[in-house]
């Protein structure tokens, strides 16, 4: 497996769908099971060999995020956890990228949405596989457990981005949310014209694609793995179809040590 032993979780939006649930807490922080959303994707990109760890907050939430993740840090064994405070969290998540990249000491770097719950499979896969190319996007042509129509879709050909993007009409994979950034990419997007007030994650993997440095897509084929966006969608992690991905992260993640 290539090595990739650092990773950048982008914990900045508002989960505004969510926050009749959530209340003040931001969703990344909102207890599942007892643990924080944000341990989930945490504890898959530790189990897979990440030692150092960038999360990138919302300004205003910073203090409040080391504190909360504080009693959970040493559980999750020999890893490096720093917080980059975003002080636009309104702007794209692409933003939060560049922050958290500026963090990032190698050449590459695991890069995973905060409120994504997934097996470490869905890392270990996307991480074989990173060599010979700017950006490795995780796609499933397959996918069990998540809403289609709500989705980021990947049209990809021969295992190459084409397009990305929330409305494509035509698409292969289904983007699980997780990937793996070089900087090159960082350079390219900084270098483009992009307004970083409109920059998603989606926008800077298209800028990239788009001047012609490759952009590899790995089918995880229906592995375990869903986002939590709306109520419905926790509704049915705990109690609908989606259960059986939280009982399976749950087992790899030693949540009885992590919730003590």
């Amino acid at each position: 497996m290539a090595k990739v032993d650092e990773a950048v979780i982008l914990a900045a939006g508002f989960g505004k769908r969510l926050r009749g649930i959530t209340g003040s807490v931001p969703k990344y922080f909102y207890k599942i099971e007892n643990l924080p959303l944000i341990l989930y994707p945490l504890s898959a990109l530790v189990r897979v060999g990440v030692k150092r760890i960038v999360i990138v907050v919302s300004e205003g939430f910073l203090r409040r995020a080391i504190r909360i993740l504080s009693k959970y840090i040493k559980a999750l064994g020999n890893v490096e956890i720093l917080f980059v405070s975003n002080p636009k969290p309104e702007w794209g998540n692409g933003y939060s990228l560049l922050l958290g990249s500026e963090k990032v000491m190698g050449e590459k770097f695991l890069v995973s949405m905060a409120d994504h719950i997934y097996t470490y499979k869905v890392p270990l896969k996307i991480a074989e596989e990173a060599y010979n190319a700017c950006i490795v996007i995780g796609g499933d042509s397959k996918p069990r457990f998540v809403r289609v129509e709500e989705a980021t879709k990947i049209l990809a050909e021969n295992g190459i981005l084409k397009k990305i993007g929330k409305n494509l009409d035509t698409f292969t994979h289904i983007d699980v949310g997780v990937m793996i950034f070089t900087k090159e990419a960082i350079d390219i997007v900084r270098k483009s014209n992009v307004r970083y007030e409109d920059l998603s994650v989606s926008k800077a993997i298209s800028i990239v694609a788009e001047s012609n440095c490759r952009v590899k897509v790995v089918d995880v084929l229906g592995e375990y793995w869903i986002d939590i966006d709306t109520p419905r969608d926790l509704v049915e992690l705990l109690y609908g179809d989606s259960r059986p991905v939280l009982d399976t992260v749950l087992k790899e993640m030693s949540v009885h040590d992590l919730s003590r």
